[in-house]
C-alpha cells in the first residue's frame, strides 16, 4: 500500500463542462463544470477508486506513462497528471461514523432517556469493553 498515487487523468472539455477518466482504473470517471472543479473531483473519484481496491485487496496498476496517454487524444481533451497523498484520506473513510439500529425494552429506553443517557457513547464504550480495547485507552 502507497501513500502517494500519480495517475494520468483524460480531461475532456466540451460545452457541458469536463469529464475526467483515469484510463488505467477502469470506471473511475467523474465530471464538474469548471476545471478547477473537474481537478478536486478527479483527486477525489481517484482516492475512493484506490481505497476501495486497497480495502477489497485488489491490486492496483502501474500507471501509464504521461505520453502513451496522450497519443489518440481527441482535439478537446488534454492529459493531467493527478496526485493523491491517502494517509489523510484513508483516516477518514475509516473513522467516520456508522449508524446503527438495536432494541432495548421500552422500560430501559424510558429510563435511560430520563436520564438523559448519550446511546452513542454507551454503545462505544460497552463494545470497547466487550473487545478489551477500554484498558488500553486509559
Amino acid at each position: 500500500m502507497q501513500d502517494t498515487y500519480i495517475f494520468p487523468a483524460i480531461f475532456t472539455h466540451d460545452e457541458d463542462g469536463y469529464a475526467v477518466e483515469f484510463p488505467d482504473l477502469p470506471g473511475c470517471v467523474t465530471c464538474a463544470n469548471t476545471e478547477a472543479q473537474a481537478i478536486r473531483c478527479a483527486r477525489e473519484a481517484l482516492a475512493l477508486y484506490l481505497w476501495d481496491s486497497e480495502k477489497e485487496g485488489e491490486s492496483i496498476p502501474e500507471p501509464s506513462s504521461h505520453q502513451s496517454v496522450t497519443k489518440n487524444l481527441q482535439e478537446n481533451e488534454y492529459v493531467v497528471s493527478v496526485d493523491i497523498f491517502m494517509p489523510p484520506f484513508r483516516h477518514a473513510r475509516e473513522n467516520r461514523a456508522a449508524k446503527v439500529t438495536t432494541t432495548i425494552p421500552f422500560w430501559l429506553k424510558s429510563q435511560a432517556d430520563h436520564a438523559k443517557l448519550n446511546y452513542s457513547a454507551l454503545l462505544q464504550h460497552a463494545i470497547k469493553e466487550q473487545l478489551g480495547m477500554e484498558e488500553a485507552r486509559r
